[in-house]
């Protein structure tokens, strides 16, 4: 679908940034000049439509707040499994998040050596004491945060061939859905993309791809 292509291209980021670009290209949202988007009252189309419109009706919303909402939302949580299923995207081996954690380990490990040589010197160590203790909260946090997702290499394959094919190509040469509008271009080159040049700038750039 149109959302899990742009799940693979930038995250959550991007799948919200593609909806808000067909819900605003189909007067659904309205953007002002500041950025903040107001909903119009016109029908939305499917539960993430539904959602992002909810957001706007409580209080006027920016793209970037509307990241944030949605960023843990259970539509997310959706999108990544239907990826996964698809062997697009696969969650983290406890292998890699070894790795990912190896610098803070190295630093914790020279960090005791340093205190246990410091306390044999006789030598202040309060201020060495405080880092480690920061540090080793900083490993614990790390670890007990949920295995991210990953993109696998069909998957990284899959966004290229894509890009390379372009938004009016790609259904025809891949197996995917039509990238169609605004939100074809978003998916693959991001807000900057929107074909309304003010609007565009309005609504502001693509954030950076998160951790899925």
């Amino acid at each position: 679908s149109v959302e899990e292509l742009a799940f693979l291209t930038g995250g959550m980021n991007r799948v919200v940034d593609a909806t808000v670009a067909r819900l605003v290209e189909t007067g659904v949202l309205r953007v002002q000049r500041e950025g903040t988007l107001q909903y119009t009252g016109a029908p939305v189309r499917t539960a993430l439509d539904g959602e992002i419109v909810g957001a706007v009706q409580r209080q006027p919303q920016t793209v970037p707040q509307i990241r944030r909402v949605m960023r843990q939302h259970e539509l997310a949580e959706d999108i990544r499994r239907a990826l996964e299923d698809r062997g697009l995207l696969h969650r983290e081996t406890f292998g890699q998040k070894l790795i990912i954690q190896l610098p803070v380990m190295l630093l914790l490990g020279v960090g005791v050596a340093r205190l246990i040589n410091g306390l044999k010197l006789e030598r202040p160590v309060a201020f060495l004491i405080a880092l480690l203790f920061v540090t080793t909260l900083f490993f614990l946090f790390r670890w007990k945060m949920p295995r991210r997702f990953i993109t696998t290499r069909s998957g990284l394959q899959l966004v290229d061939r894509v890009r390379k094919a372009g938004p009016s190509q790609a259904h025809r040469l891949l197996p995917v859905a039509a990238l169609t509008g605004a939100a074809g271009l978003v998916v693959i080159g991001g807000l900057e993309a929107f074909p309304d040049e003010e609007l565009a700038m309005a609504l502001g750039p693509s954030a950076p791809m998160y951790s899925a």
